[in-house]
């Protein structure tokens, strides 16, 4: 079994389609994925709490995240 960002570093399938998603889609991923125009990820590190937008920002992509994950739950 490979994790998540294994794989995704490894498809370069994966990553030409989460690059090329129409304008305004966008994926979302925590800390371990890199960060790229189409994949947000929250803000670590020095930068967490750098800013009071990046905390508003992190919480946000939190909330987000747990939606996506509830909703894989209910498959």
């Amino acid at each position: 079994s490979t994790n998540d960002i294994v794989t995704f570093a490894m498809s370069d399938v994966l990553e030409d389609f989460v690059n090329n998603l129409p304008l305004g889609w966008y994926f979302v991923g925590d800390a371990a994925y890199p960060l790229s125009e189409k994949l947000l990820t929250p803000y670590v590190g020095v930068h967490r709490h750098s800013s009071p937008y990046h905390d508003s920002f992190n919480y946000h992509l939190s909330q987000l995240r747990i939606c996506v994950e509830m909703a894989f739950g209910r498959l």
